[in-house]
């Protein structure tokens, strides 16, 4: 739990390295502990790591597949910048199963992962879901782009 503690704190203060070895020795000393896999999933989105993100926070997932909804959140993010649409919205609906609509993110991730599946219908809708209860903001305006873009396409 030190080690775990100290990446946290780096991780913070932007010391990215020390805090993937921080969490790399807590997972050395504990392979089954949740947090070193979780955190080096999260250092690795932030980095853009996909590959990386996706192999640790699929680990964290399958450790504890109810513990937090994060892990899933990242998970579908890591998948989809990987164009592996079909795991992204395996690790998003499970997000949005154990979110219970706290983030209004996860359903414009959902929308977006539909209509890169070529699923219109379900993406357009999935974006008017996160347009009613995240109405403002620059994703927003995004969503709005693509709805409007998806309904010319269907419109046609």
């Amino acid at each position: 739990d030190a080690w775990l503690v100290l990446g946290r704190t780096e991780r913070q203060l932007g010391a990215h390295d020390a805090a993937q070895e921080d969490f790399q020795k807590a997972m050395d000393l504990d392979k089954k502990l949740l947090g070193p896999w979780q955190e080096l999933g999260y250092l690795a989105a932030d980095r853009s790591k996909w590959e990386e993100a996706a192999k640790y926070l699929d680990q964290a997932t399958r450790l504890d597949p109810m513990n937090s909804p994060a892990p899933w959140f990242f998970s579908a993010v890591a998948d989809f910048n990987l164009q592996r649409y079909e795991a992204a919205e395996r690790s998003i609906r499970a997000e949005l199963r154990l979110d219970q609509d706290r983030n209004p993110s996860a359903k414009y991730l959902l929308g977006l992962i539909l209509l890169a599946r070529n699923d219109l219908t379900g993406g357009a809708e999935a974006l008017r879901a996160f347009l009613k209860v995240a109405p403002a903001g620059a994703d927003a305006e995004m969503a709005k782009k693509q709805l409007l873009r998806v309904e010319s396409v269907a419109g046609k």
